[in-house]
């Protein structure tokens, strides 16, 4: 799928778990959307495309799950380096569990594509593979405006 999908998706996410958790929305959607696009990041460095791109190193729920707890760590030790940062507890796991979901929804729409994913790595080596290529305009645009409508949603229901 296209960058602005997985943006999308990832603010939708973050802006669900905002819903669980009682944490701020706009910010939970911000970190979900960059969550969502950072495990394409390696197709901006061509040497590292070709060999790890939605690979198990990047797009699974392990791939994820390492994401998440490199963002806890970081934001954890905010703290330390800079003593007027004091984030709560509460926002650190909300906001860990944003950069989880997103990440890992990222994996399951391009396990939409004909080249598809690991989902489920290391639990499972299986490859999930769907019917559309990655650029697929139909399927970008339906993904993404069912992002669109989640967001507005979840932010209409703040005001």
């Amino acid at each position: 799928m296209k960058r602005i999908t997985h943006a999308l998706s990832g603010a939708a996410v973050g802006a669900s778990v905002s819903l669980v958790t009682g944490e701020h929305t706009l910010s939970l959607a911000a970190i979900g959307a960059v969550a969502g696009v950072v495990p394409d990041v390696d197709a901006a460095i061509p040497l590292l495309s070709r060999r790890i791109h939605r690979s198990a190193a990047t797009h699974s729920v392990l791939a994820a799950a390492m994401l998440a707890l490199a963002w806890v760590v970081v934001l954890s030790g905010l703290s330390h380096l800079v003593p007027q940062v004091q984030p709560e507890t509460e926002y650190v796991l909300s906001s860990g569990l944003a950069v989880f979901a997103s990440a890992f929804v990222h994996a399951v729409e391009d396990s939409l594509t004909v080249a598809g994913s690991r989902l489920f790595y290391p639990f499972s080596r299986r490859r999930w593979r769907g019917p559309v290529k990655y650029d697929d305009p139909i399927a970008n645009a339906a993904l993404s405006a069912a992002a669109a409508v989640a967001l507005v949603l979840i932010a209409g229901s703040h005001w």
